[in-house]
């Protein structure tokens, strides 16, 4: 079974999640490296990983391509995950700025719906881009701001996977088990409205605060921090991979709530997220290969005979703890990271 964990606040896959069930699993503290083993110890992290990362794709429905190095395949899942909305009993709020508008009957109905799905806890996913599973895909609004885009028709289209595409769309951000509905507009030019900013700058800055730029001590454009405050301007620099900040009307000022993007249109959210989790893994699989001789003593006190060779597979990692697998006998040994 696949599962995700979350690791410095970024969501990891567990290779396999029946490893906490089983009877052959121990606890271990991996401290100071214990004496070097007559033995061998053999790893393969980032084999194990890579396997996990093409299940999880093949699970969204995407065939990893084969020539697919282990780097595109851990930012495609990782960019996945990230623009795919968590499936959990949300707390809906709606803007004022929505509350001010009159909705056609027809997108009135799939907003209510949408927010009847949201507040029971259904997949949301019919209801963004036909293009959410493509890892491939850079969502530069998304990207930029982290505000989702939901499409409100009533019912499936015919390939019974997407709700039907609606000019109107539902513009959404997220934070903890909050979900707000920051306006609902037609399709042309919203996505790179700064008015959506504002909304949620002036009714809900909480959501915001992270990115709230100091200014103290800096001056802003021409002669210091560059501002994008058009439309026009923003998807200008989103097609060319430049990330800006961005003002509000009382002054605040903001960097990207999404993170921003890099030159090829790529979440720098998801490529951070890629840099934390290769330095985690290659950490944890020097402790594992520098405590080989209490793995081995591990297994001797269960009356398990260790082969001359361990092969040691990763089965799930998190920021404090990992569980390991020796393939031949099938041991598995649960480690607390120091």
């Amino acid at each position: 079974m696949v599962q995700l964990v979350k690791i410095l606040g970024i969501s990891y896959l567990l290779l396999a999640s029946a490893a906490l069930a089983c009877p052959k699993q121990y606890f271990l503290n991996l401290g100071q490296p214990s004496p070097r083993p007559r033995f061998t110890l053999i790893t393969y992290f980032k084999g194990d990983l890579k396997e996990g990362f093409v299940k999880e794709l093949a699970n969204r429905g995407y065939v990893a391509d084969p020539t697919d190095s282990f780097d595109e395949l851990m930012y495609k899942s990782l960019s996945l995950r990230a623009r795919i909305i968590a499936q959990k009993n949300w707390n809906v709020q709606t803007s004022k700025a929505l509350a001010g508008r009159t909705l056609s009957p027809a997108t009135q109905q799939g907003l209510d719906l949408l927010i009847e799905k949201a507040q029971k806890g259904e997949d949301l996913v019919p209801h963004m881009s036909k293009r959410i599973a493509d890892p491939e895909y850079n969502d530069g609004m998304f990207n930029d701001w982290k505000i989702y885009h939901f499409h409100l028709g009533t019912s499936f289209d015919p390939t019974g996977k997407f709700i039907q595409r609606t000019n109107d769309l539902a513009f959404v951000m997220t934070n903890g088990m909050e979900f707000y509905i920051l306006d609902v507009l037609p399709h042309a030019g919203s996505f790179t409205s700064k008015d959506l900013l504002e909304i949620a700058h002036q009714q809900w800055p909480e959501i915001l605060e992270s990115s709230k730029l100091n200014l103290s001590g800096m001056t802003l454009a021409p002669e210091g921090i560059a501002l994008t405050d058009t439309s026009e301007k923003i998807a200008k620099l989103r097609k060319r991979g430049i990330t800006t900040f961005y003002q509000m009307s009382d002054g605040t000022v903001y960097m990207p709530p999404g993170g921003g993007y890099m030159w090829g249109g790529q979440s720098a959210t998801v490529m951070r997220q890629k840099l934390i989790l290769t330095n985690h893994y290659q950490r944890v699989e020097d402790l594992v290969k520098k405590n080989e001789n209490v793995i081995r003593q591990s297994m001797e006190a269960k009356k398990i005979k260790a082969p001359e060779t361990l092969r040691i597979k990763l089965l799930s990692l998190s920021q404090t703890e990992a569980i390991i697998e020796e393939e031949k006998t099938g041991f598995r040994l649960r480690f607390f990271i120091p």
